[in-house]
């Protein structure tokens, strides 16, 4: 059993233990501290819901995903010693509908409906990329993300076909 402490040697306890999953652990520790903070004041799932529920209304599939994600960690919060087992599963879902919120309120239309599409697509958080449909539009994703000399060469090589024809 790792010990809750959160320092090097915990960390390398788990490295050992459980070869490079790392963050698995960690994961779990950060899980418990927010079950902790849930118990002592609900107020802060609370606020983390409402900052969530700012992007309802905004896409079909964010609005199923963020009331489930509700339900869930009503359930979860409400009792923290039974909700251990789930607590991980309600965090990082939790995680995932902030994402959401926040590219849907503050990125391009593009990219946050490209977020919903290969997250919130029902079949879980961390779905593969590749599930986006293909009406998605890559071009301003792409536009967003690489620096202008890489878009104008994507643009050649996409007009020219992949092969460079």
């Amino acid at each position: 059993v790792v010990s809750m402490r959160m320092s090097t040697s915990t960390v390398y306890v788990c490295r050992i233990k459980h070869g490079l999953r790392v963050c698995s652990c960690l994961g779990n520790v950060i899980c418990l501290d927010v079950l902790r903070a849930a118990s002592k004041d609900m107020r802060t799932v609370e606020a983390l819901l409402q900052e969530i529920n700012l992007a309802k209304g905004m896409h079909d599939a964010f609005d199923a995903y963020a009331d489930s994600v509700s339900r869930r960690a009503a359930s979860v919060f409400s009792d923290p010693v039974g909700g251990q087992a789930e607590a991980r599963a309600v965090v990082v879902a939790l995680a995932v509908a902030l994402q959401g919120s926040l590219l849907l309120r503050r990125a391009p239309t593009a990219v946050a409906h490209a977020f919903c599409a290969s997250r919130l697509n029902g079949q879980g958080p961390g779905t593969e990329y590749g599930l986006l449909p293909p009406d998605t539009d890559f071009d301003t994703i792409l536009a967003r993300a690489l620096p202008s000399s890489a878009i104008g060469e994507h643009q050649h090589n996409t007009a020219r076909g992949r092969d460079g024809a």
